[in-house]
């Protein structure tokens, strides 16, 4: 999935915010949570400029997914950087 993204043109910025968030998700689930750390950065790259119910709802799962996860500063980055982005899109 990593290797699809690296491929993929820049212009797909919905295919790639997808692909990005599902990625996430997973690697989330599995418990590498620094790695679903940048990959939600990655994410949010592209959702910044995005209107879409999909990638909506990939930014609630992650909300959702790094709230456990607190503790460690990276999420905490995480979770500012998005909360700041939700709050420029309102």
């Amino acid at each position: 999935m990593q290797q699809s993204q690296r491929l993929r043109p820049p212009t797909e910025k919905q295919g790639r915010a997808h692909a990005n968030g599902v990625l996430a998700q997973r690697q989330l689930e599995v418990g590498h949570v620094e790695r679903a750390t940048a990959t939600w950065h990655d994410f949010l790259d592209d959702y910044e400029t995005l209107s879409s119910a999909r990638a909506d709802d990939h930014f609630h799962q992650m909300m959702a997914g790094i709230r456990p996860h607190t503790g460690n500063a990276r999420v905490r980055e995480l979770d500012e950087s998005a909360r700041t982005l939700a709050a420029m899109k309102a």
